[in-house]
């Protein structure tokens, strides 16, 4: 074989080697931005009062926060988190957006007081503009249905507290507390006596009780 040709053949070589490696580090670099990435916020959807947020492939979703109109009903106080939402599977409770920001499932207070079902409501207050020596303080226990696809929790805060200006002018001040349903088709967690466990160990999700404000139940 001629110089000019084992010449030609080695630079051919080089060149598709060059490109392999391209091609393997450009897939390498999706997989890790859709590990860091994890959710961000353009394909976020409601579920009822529930909010979900929805992953940059499409393919998976997260449940953040659920919006109290203040309804104090079983059927209000009561949380079905679906198995998909829009075509991707609800894998997760709380999760992360952006470049890792913690994104919680938590009860909040909604922003429209009209949505008040309960006449004895008036409206949500801030905590801070409240006397607690004088308020009602009374626990709030929602029902957390938990779906087959529900994997991972990274967070859900327990212990949150929400106040209440009733319409006689005095405030009640709710803490927020869980009580857990798992589908028996969850092969991650189950659920007893309100509880929520993993099958793993068999021992209590510690995620579930994180608050934002540092108190615990």
């Amino acid at each position: 074989m001629r110089v000019a040709d084992r010449y030609n053949k080695a630079r051919k070589n080089g060149v598709l080697l060059r490109l392999v490696a391209a091609a393997a580090m450009l897939a390498l670099l999706l997989v890790c931005l859709s590990g860091c990435t994890g959710f961000y916020g353009k394909n976020d959807g409601f579920s009822g009062y529930l909010s979900i947020r929805v992953s940059d492939w499409k393919t998976r979703a997260f449940a953040a926060e659920y919006y109290w109109n203040g309804d104090t009903s079983e059927e209000a106080l009561t949380i079905t988190i679906p198995d998909e939402f829009n075509g991707a599977k609800v894998t997760a409770l709380g999760g992360y957006i952006g470049t890792g920001v913690l994104s919680p499932f938590r009860i909040v207070p909604s922003t429209d007081n009209k949505r008040f079902a309960d006449e004895e409501h008036a409206e949500f207050v801030s905590l801070n503009s409240v006397d607690e020596t004088v308020c009602e303080q009374r626990t709030l226990t929602f029902t957390l249905n938990i779906g087959k696809n529900i994997s991972k929790i990274s967070n859900i805060v327990s212990g949150s507290r929400i106040a209440v200006r009733e319409a006689d002018g005095s405030t009640a001040i709710y803490t927020i507390d869980f009580c857990f349903e798992c589908s028996p088709d969850n092969t991650v967690f189950y659920s007893r006596d309100g509880i929520l466990y993993s099958r793993s160990d068999d021992r209590p999700v510690a995620a579930v009780y994180d608050t934002v404000d540092g108190e615990t139940d």
